[in-house]
């Protein structure tokens, strides 16, 4: 409860004086302490309180929890070594994970991003599409999906896939912060493609556009600053829009286009 209310310190003080008094004998409060551990992402002191777990005695269902625990700080170190641009690492990490769970979804989003990670985005789009076949509903899958898809320019399914994103989670900071670099992506193509011979691409952008009512409900939910941010994005959107309506978008280069804004 104090993690959803964003007082993960209160409650690691009070989870740690609460395992002191009882001698850390209580399974149930000392699993409770590793969940917001994970939150926070001290993954070091995770490590031991799984590993003191996993020598109890443990019902199924704590044993089960402790075992998704110790497979999700198994594939955060995966993705450290990946970001550390040590592919062949997080492999040799991620390589008995796979053996011993080849059915989990996890497993394999986790071989996308490798995949994705040394600009294999089309095998790494395959293995997502795997994914969303079996769940539909994975989340993770959608925004994988979106940002693997974009970089190999199928944008119409990049976008349908954070459309199928924001669905399930509308409110979610990262399906919020995709749907923006989306936006950002958009406006730079548009950049790019200044000329009369790309008309035809052009106007195959237009229906890229977000609808008003996507922006407002974004807006809604950002800081002020950023939310002024997103509206500067949004004018340009509307004025790349209107210029390309009236055809004059394509014999405009990026000078005139701010020339004529202002």
């Amino acid at each position: 409860a104090y993690a959803e209310l964003g007082q993960s310190a209160r409650g690691l003080q009070l989870l740690r004086a609460a395992l002191l008094q009882d001698r850390g004998r209580d399974n149930a409060t000392r699993l409770q302490y590793a969940y917001l551990l994970q939150s926070t992402r001290q993954d070091a002191e995770l490590a031991g309180v799984l590993n003191q777990l996993a020598s109890q005695p443990l019902p199924p269902p704590q044993r089960q929890q402790v075992d998704d625990l110790r497979i999700g700080l198994s594939l955060r170190q995966v993705d450290k070594r990946r970001e550390a641009g040590d592919a062949a690492g997080a492999y040799d990490l991620l390589a008995p994970l796979l053996d011993e769970r080849p059915a989990d979804p996890r497993m394999a989003l986790a071989l996308a991003r490798l995949h994705a990670g040394v600009g294999d985005d089309a095998q790494a789009l395959q293995i997502i599409d795997s994914v969303l076949q079996a769940e539909p509903a994975n989340l993770d899958a959608w925004l994988a999906a979106a940002a693997s898809a974009s970089k190999l320019g199928e944008h119409d399914y990049a976008l349908g896939a954070l459309q199928q994103a924001d669905q399930l989670s509308p409110q979610n900071p990262q399906v919020l912060a995709q749907n923006f670099a989306w936006f950002q992506d958009l406006c730079a193509r548009f950049e790019s493609l200044a000329g009369t011979g790309n008309l035809e691409q052009l106007l195959q952008m237009r229906s890229q556009l977000p609808s008003g009512d996507t922006l407002e409900k974004y807006q809604e939910m950002l800081t002020p600053e950023l939310r002024m941010e997103g509206r500067m994005m949004e004018a340009f959107l509307r004025r790349c829009r209107a210029q390309i309506c009236f055809n004059t978008f394509q014999f405009m280069d990026s000078a005139k286009r701010i020339a004529i804004d202002r």
